[in-house]
């Protein structure tokens, strides 16, 4: 399993990036952005995690 860090997860090319990762891979996502309104599905997900910062 690989894991992949996406900064600015929450902006339009991360967020349909991490969607489409974890929908079709079984990597693991760490994503890093400043807010999370975008991501409120991916936040439940056992392979996406979140930091904010």
């Amino acid at each position: 399993m690989k894991r992949i860090l996406i900064l600015g997860v929450n902006g339009f090319i991360g967020h349909h990036l991490s969607k489409r990762i974890v929908e079709r891979t079984d990597w693991e996502v760490y994503g890093m952005d400043m807010q999370t309104d975008r991501i409120a599905t991916l936040l439940g997900h056992k392979r996406f995690r979140f930091f904010e910062g």
